[in-house]
């Protein structure tokens, strides 16, 4: 816009000295050879310095305008440095919401690994007391299963025992019926039988001293009888004595 302005300016003056001319032409005419010289004169010079003056505010302008050109190059320069710079600031700032959020994946995957580490821990801590406990069943069961062994072992034993005292009574019992004397059989007896035995050669004494008293009996009421009183010979209750037989499988 300033440009146009001291163009018109230009045209304007222009315009002037033309008419200044042509008046100058008009009067030349009537006045002296010397008053158009000087005047002529006069106009040139006016027209010299208002020519420099023109140029001088055209140079002017046209400095202006370079310096204005100038200017808007340097407007221009700094608008596209200052975009630039924007764009870096947005590339930044994209940048940094990036990182920003880079930091907070990594935060939760922190976090998570946190959290599988301490599962992880847990289900190590639970797996070594299942452990400890099942080794305390283990050696609680091979404890049960050497006492039972032992029990077991002793039982073994115990029926061997008993296996022994019965093939011995077996053999006292059979040693006892190839004897005739009873006292002793019973003697014999009570050296290898155990409590078991001992209580049948009891209950067999008690039977036999059951016979014996019914034995006793018999002959002291057969004895007080009329009959027998009237019996001379001294041998029948001899004979009936020695008639009576105890059976050797009662001893």
């Amino acid at each position: 816009m300033v440009v146009t302005i001291y163009l018109t300016l230009i045209l304007s003056l222009a315009s002037m000295s033309d008419a200044t001319t042509s008046k100058v032409s008009s009067t030349s005419t009537v006045a002296p050879s010397n008053t158009v010289t000087y005047s002529t004169m006069a106009l040139s010079d006016s027209t010299t310095a208002s020519s420099n003056n023109t140029t001088e505010k055209s140079n002017n302008t046209t400095e202006k305008s370079n310096n204005t050109t100038e200017l808007s190059n340097n407007t221009t320069e700094m608008w596209n440095n200052t975009t630039e710079l924007l764009n870096n600031t947005t590339e930044l700032s994209n940048n940094t919401t990036e990182l920003s959020n880079n930091t907070t994946e990594l935060s939760n995957n922190t976090t998570e690994l946190s959290n599988n580490t301490t599962e992880m821990w847990n289900n190590t801590t639970e797996l070594s007391n299942n452990t400890t406990e099942l080794l305390n069943k283990t050696t609680e069961l091979s404890n049960n299963t050497t006492e039972l062994s032992n029990n077991t072992t002793e039982l073994s034993n115990k029926t061997t025992e008993l296996s022994n005292s019965t093939l011995s009574f077996k053999n006292t019992t059979a040693s006892s019926n190839n004897k005739n004397s009873s006292a002793l059989t019973n003697n014999n007896v009570t050296e290898t039988i155990d409590n078991d035995l001992i209580i049948t050669v009891s209950v067999a004494g008690f039977i036999l001293l059951l016979m014996f008293a019914f034995v006793v009996v018999y002959f002291v009421r057969h004895a007080m009888s009329p009959r027998y009183k009237k019996v001379t010979e001294p041998q029948e209750p001899r004979q009936n004595f020695e008639m009576i037989r105890f059976p050797s499988n009662l001893i």
